[in-house]
């Protein structure tokens, strides 16, 4: 078996009656859909090099060691991506 690591997943090949199988394994990941007092939802512009162009999303990312539990790393991604302090 083959393994290639990352900072965000590992990639790890697994070997079938002559075939190659892939699987990809990541970390926990939060996402948020943040919306405003008036209504608004709030995204964030993001590059993704797979299709050369920037993406509007909703804030997210992993969940850090740190992070008590999902929606802590949920709050903090939302706060780091945006600025805006979220209420449960």
């Amino acid at each position: 078996m083959k393994e290639i690591v990352t900072p965000v997943f590992t990639l790890k090949t697994l070997p079938r009656e002559g075939t190659e199988f892939y699987r990809l394994e990541c970390p926990h990941w939060a996402v948020v859909i943040p919306v405003t007092t008036d209504g608004n939802v709030v995204l964030v512009k993001q590059f993704r090099h797979g299709i050369d162009q920037e993406t509007l999303e909703p804030p997210g990312g992993c969940v850090a060691p740190t992070d008590k539990d999902t929606m802590t790393a949920a709050q903090r991604e939302l706060l780091e991506e945006t600025g805006y302090k979220g209420k449960i």
